[in-house]
């Protein structure tokens, strides 16, 4: 004898208005409580190592440029710059780095490659960010007395004009700064 018992629905209702005022409350505690950070990124080129059977091999020597700061003086040391080629010591001045020097010496070689664009920079003593950054200043921005470097590009035979000098400031041998 069976005895079926009837299942009888019960409505059953979830009360959702507690669970909606607690989610709005959160949400405006998350948006006013948020800190914004406004994040600051310097571009560094690193250099990277390339075989040698990888080079071209063209007429002109490969340019590099190579600023290593001493503790009395700055080394700039050029190659495959045509005359501007070669090693030269700005001394300090007053125990600071010559600056002007180095700027003049800077134009000099960027009015015989003016399509190149990189400066490898090793120091060889401790320094202050300002200085670093001086160093970069120094190195990357014209003076309005220096006017303007122009070459044609081979891709369109335009005439590029450029306003900068090394740009592409790359920050060489730390590795070997840090192991010291």
């Amino acid at each position: 004898m069976f005895h079926s018992k009837k299942h009888v629905a019960h409505d059953f209702e979830l009360n959702l208005t507690p669970i909606i005022d607690c989610f709005v409350t959160l949400i405006c505690f998350l948006l006013l409580s948020t800190t914004y950070v406004n994040l600051v990124g310097l571009d560094a080129k690193v250099p990277i190592s390339v075989p040698a059977s990888s080079a071209k091999a063209d007429n002109e020597p490969k340019f590099k440029l190579e600023l290593v700061v001493k503790a009395n003086a700055i080394e700039l040391d050029a190659s495959g710059a045509g005359p501007a080629s070669g090693r030269k010591t700005i001394s300090n001045v007053a125990g600071k780095p010559d600056f002007v020097g180095l700027h003049a010496a800077l134009v000099k070689i960027k009015n015989e490659r003016p399509k190149e664009f990189s400066l490898y920079f090793t120091s060889q003593v401790e320094m202050d960010y300002e200085l670093l950054v001086r160093f970069m200043d120094t190195t990357r921005n014209l003076d309005a007395k220096d006017g303007v470097f122009a070459f044609t590009d081979e891709r369109n035979g335009h005439t590029v004009k450029v306003d900068t000098l090394f740009p592409d400031f790359v920050l060489a041998n730390l590795a070997a700064q840090t192991a010291k």
